[in-house]
């Protein structure tokens, strides 16, 4: 998980929430009554970063343009 967040150039913590708010909206985003991830997709991934202690703060984006697509 560290060399992920190297990648980045930030800590963890900035990963985590970089990738919770992305994986937030893709939750939302639904193509063809499919999430752009799905619940148990998401939930891995938070189980992940919590094995090495990073949690949400509980900040939730307000950036996601929440809508439907049917195609």
């Amino acid at each position: 998980m560290e060399s992920i967040a190297g990648a980045f150039g930030n800590s963890l913590q900035v990963a985590f929430d970089r990738w919770h708010e992305w994986a937030s909206c893709q939750r939302d985003f639904i193509v063809n009554g499919k999430p752009g991830v799905t619940e148990e997709e998401y939930e891995a991934v938070a189980r992940r970063f919590a094995a090495v202690g990073i949690k949400s703060s509980g900040f939730l984006p307000l950036g996601c343009q929440r809508r439907q697509r049917s195609t």
